[in-house]
């Protein structure tokens, strides 16, 4: 059991790394829609994804044109958008629908990785800081919250699905609650 827990995480991991670099073009820079970024969402159904997630965005972050500044800027703001993200799954109850609360830690990431990441280009290439931070706030609003939540919720119907990011059945995903 516990080989196949690593090579989940592993898996969460190198498809981090995968989606961003097969989507170079648009997954680093001011304006970015970072299709892997949409994983983030795998830690509300399960706390023990925030790590992996944390580990390919810093592996993903290393061919940026920023290099390592970007492993340090870019991995803050999805550590900071994870906790975010762990803190509405805890309390996802006191929300009501179980989507509302999927919804409400989809916006962790836009504002974080827009404050960091935004933060990031305004000092290495004096963006002016409230414009970086936007435009990488929305290209994560577009991939996170427009395309993530939809997709997620509609996965968390999925009986297989959902027993294979969480074998034990972990209740109170999307789909709970008669959605």
């Amino acid at each position: 059991m516990r080989i196949m827990k690593i090579t989940k995480m592993a898996v969460v991991a190198a498809a981090y790394v995968a989606l961003t670099v097969a989507f170079q073009p648009i997954s680093y820079g001011d304006v970015q829609f970072r299709v892997s970024e949409l994983l983030v969402l795998l830690a509300f159904y399960k706390k023990e994804y925030a790590m992996p997630l944390i580990i390919g965005c810093a592996i993903a972050n290393i061919p940026s044109p920023l290099g390592i500044v970007d492993v340090a800027f870019g991995t803050a703001g999805t550590i900071a958008a994870l906790v975010g993200i762990l803190i509405v799954s805890r309390y996802q109850q006191a929300f009501g629908k179980p989507w509302i609360a999927l919804a409400a830690a989809s916006l962790f990431p836009a504002f974080s990785n827009g404050f960091f990441v935004g933060l990031e280009l305004n000092l290495l290439y004096d963006v002016p800081f409230v414009a970086a931070a936007l435009s990488v706030a929305f290209g994560e609003l577009v991939v996170v919250c427009i395309v993530g939540v939809p997709v997620f919720t509609a996965l968390s119907r999925n009986t297989a699905f959902m027993t294979l990011i969480d074998p034990n059945g972990r209740t109170g995903g999307p789909s709970a609650g008669g959605d």
